[in-house]
């Protein structure tokens, strides 16, 4: 598909509620452009409603967090989390943010070409790098992270299109993609495993996700659900 913008405009055209695509051969897509359905979707039927496809291979590289949960696991762990995303806390990563913008945009020259997604893809895990793990992570470390997320960033759309068993095959685009979530998911477990053990507030996200316990088992969340 070489206009993705473009053919999702033309469902609109159809003025109907609900609309049937093919993305994949032997799977059903449907999408909703009915705004009183989508409402209901994600309120009403939120708790109860598979995430889908998209969620599942999300799942592979993002662990049981609560962006990929499904049902009452999700509503569970959202208010587990909440307070890492108060007021006050938002307020200071909206100023982190603005801060990365800005600085990003001084780097560029006038008459400069960018690459539109990679500037964004940049900037967006330069944000991460200051409000998740400001104080988890060094530099190398860091750095390593970047490289990995912004493989698996590239390559995850495509991995939602292929089926299952494509995944399996001894493909360079394969290999490069499990290692790179691979990498992701150590540095994680690895920056999870130590901020545990030191029992440090280093003031970043991840230090205040390890602080949050579940309300039902009272446990903290674990690497693979951060």
């Amino acid at each position: 598909m070489r206009d993705n913008l473009g053919f999702i405009d033309s469902l609109r055209e159809t003025r109907e509620p609900l609309v049937e695509i093919v993305l994949q051969p032997g799977t059903r897509t449907v999408v909703v452009q009915d705004p009183a359905l989508i409402h209901q979707m994600l309120k009403a039927l939120g708790p109860t409603l598979d995430k889908g496809r998209l969620y599942d291979k999300l799942g592979q590289l993002l662990g049981d967090s609560v962006v990929t949960a499904t049902g009452r696991t999700h509503v569970r762990r959202r208010r587990q989390v909440q307070p890492a995303f108060a007021h006050t806390e938002i307020s200071r990563y909206v100023d982190i943010m603005r801060a990365e913008v800005a600085a990003t945009v001084d780097g560029w020259e006038p008459g400069q070409a960018l690459d539109v997604r990679e500037a964004m893809v940049g900037l967006s895990l330069d944000m991460l790098a200051k409000t998740v793990f400001a104080g988890s992570l060094d530099d190398a470390v860091f750095r390593r992270l970047r490289r990995d997320l912004s493989v698996v960033l590239n390559d995850v759309g495509v991995r939602i299109m292929l089926p299952d068993w494509a995944e399996r095959l001894p493909l360079p685009f394969n290999r490069r993609f499990d290692r790179a979530r691979a990498g992701v998911r150590a540095t994680i477990n690895t920056a999870v495993d130590e901020l545990q053990a030191s029992g440090h507030d280093t003031g970043d996200m991840l230090s205040m996700l390890l602080r949050a316990i579940d309300e039902e088992t009272g446990e903290p969340l674990t690497g693979h659900q951060i």
